[in-house]
């Protein structure tokens, strides 16, 4: 049994560290070229990655995404949304711009002002947040995308 043992430690593979988060968010609309954009300050923004007196807190939401080079989609918490109705964590929310719920987010983008849909996010940590969204506009035309951004803030004792 020991020899079984210690061959299944010899064989098994040596887990690595995580991979770095790629720094990205992309779009599609039906039938059009991929926009893909990077991460930085001015695409990703949290309040679970600021700390507590760090500048631009007082404007900053649960987690505003700016995705896209050029024509970017502005998603974002919409209402009255909190850390609690959005947490630091994979989970599913519902795009709705027309009923918006505390923890709902709202899409804005070039020639639409309304969407529903979700947005799944698949990893949420304090070295970034990762997932994809899909969501119809209020104009009739499709969108999916991706994104895995990393958190803007190095050296504010939050991010990682």
């Amino acid at each position: 049994m020991r020899t079984l043992m210690l061959f299944a430690c010899l064989v098994a593979p040596i887990s690595s560290a995580a991979e770095p988060p790629r720094d990205f968010c992309e779009y599609t609309v039906e039938g059009e070229a991929t926009n893909r954009g990077s991460g930085g300050p001015s695409n990703v923004m949290s309040l679970h990655w600021m700390g507590p007196t760090q500048v631009g807190r007082s404007i900053a939401t649960p987690l505003l995404i700016n995705c896209g080079a050029g024509a970017q989609l502005n998603i974002d918490t919409v209402g009255r949304s909190s850390v609690d109705d959005v947490k630091m964590a994979p989970g599913r929310y519902a795009i709705d711009t027309k009923k918006p719920k505390k923890g709902a987010f709202g899409v804005r983008g070039s020639g639409f002002f309304s969407a529903e849909g979700e947005l799944v996010i698949s990893a949420w940590d304090t070295a970034h947040v990762a997932g994809t969204f899909s969501f119809k506009t209020n104009t009739g035309k499709r969108y999916t995308g991706a994104f895995d951004l990393r958190c803007p803030y190095a050296g504010n004792g939050v991010c990682r």
